[in-house]
């Protein structure tokens, strides 16, 4: 990997708007400051201009031109970020943190790291590194025993799965055997740990900046001091969602096979056979 830039939102949604690209500049920025006026905005910005200049991240020759007022090579990442067709997004919810993998061109991604909607940190990456750059991202303990535990659920129970008191209503309406009913136990002891959010890892084409993301797909997760529980779609006309704890040896094996599917032409379009196969 190579490093690119390290900087606070605000700064980030600056460099944007002089790059040309206000709409998703005001995008970023409302996630950490919510929605604000014009007037607002622009005391933000003049308060954020002094810490590009002592970065070196502001050409106040081009600003006394009337030209942008960054750097060209500043400008010329900006671009390729916000131009990005594809990307892959890594939820981390309990550590209010978010890792996005943007696809730049022919092998070349930007890894996009952001810690608790402040600070955003970029760097350049090829589609191999991707594996290593989401396991430790998560950081995930190996397990020491991986027990094999699986249940189904319906589609309506998946849903309710986010709230504690939703657990009884979900255990009755799904028929559990004596062995799904402990795996369901031990799911629902790990859903807690995590704050009753499930991970995801989703695969997102943007078509243009007037589009919103397209969902490509989706895979949930949730880890487990016996693995990482995995979330699956099947065809079973009940109860098609499969959730099942993998071990540590599969869940990379899905990360390994982001790396492949990142690398063919088109980047994340097969990613349904990834997880269904």
């Amino acid at each position: 990997m190579n490093y690119a830039l390290t900087c606070t939102t605000a700064e980030l949604g600056l460099l944007i708007t002089f790059a040309g690209y206000e709409e998703v500049a005001k995008s970023i920025l409302e996630v950490s400051f919510g929605k604000r006026s014009k007037k607002e905005w622009g005391a933000m910005m003049e308060v954020t201009i002094p810490h590009l200049i002592m970065r070196g991240l502001w050409d106040k020759e081009k600003e006394d031109q009337d030209e942008i007022p960054i750097p060209d090579e500043v400008n010329q990442f900006i671009d390729s970020y916000v131009n990005s067709k594809w990307m892959i997004r890594c939820s981390d919810f309990p550590n209010q943190g978010i890792l996005m993998i943007h696809h730049i061109n022919e092998d070349t991604w930007l890894s996009h790291v952001v810690d608790r909607n402040i600070i955003h940190e970029f760097s350049y990456m090829k589609h191999d590194e991707i594996p290593k750059l989401i396991e430790d991202y998560y950081s995930f303990k190996k397990e020491q025993k991986h027990d094999s535990l699986q249940f189904n659920i319906t589609d309506k129970a998946f849903d309710l799965l986010n709230k504690p008191n939703n657990m009884g209503k979900v255990f009755k309406m799904s028929n559990f055997n004596a062995d799904e009913a402990r795996a369901f136990e031990q799911f629902t002891q790990d859903l807690e740990h995590q704050n009753w959010q499930l991970a995801n890892i989703s695969f997102l084409n943007i078509p243009d900046l007037e589009t919103s993301p397209l969902l490509e797909n989706i895979l949930f997760f949730l880890p487990s001091n016996g693995g990482v529980w995995m979330v699956e779609y099947t065809d079973h006309d009940k109860t098609p969602v499969h959730i099942e704890l993998n071990s540590y040896d599969d869940w990379r094996g899905v990360l390994g096979g982001v790396a492949f599917v990142a690398n063919q032409e088109g980047p994340i379009k097969d990613l349904k056979k990834l997880f269904n196969d």
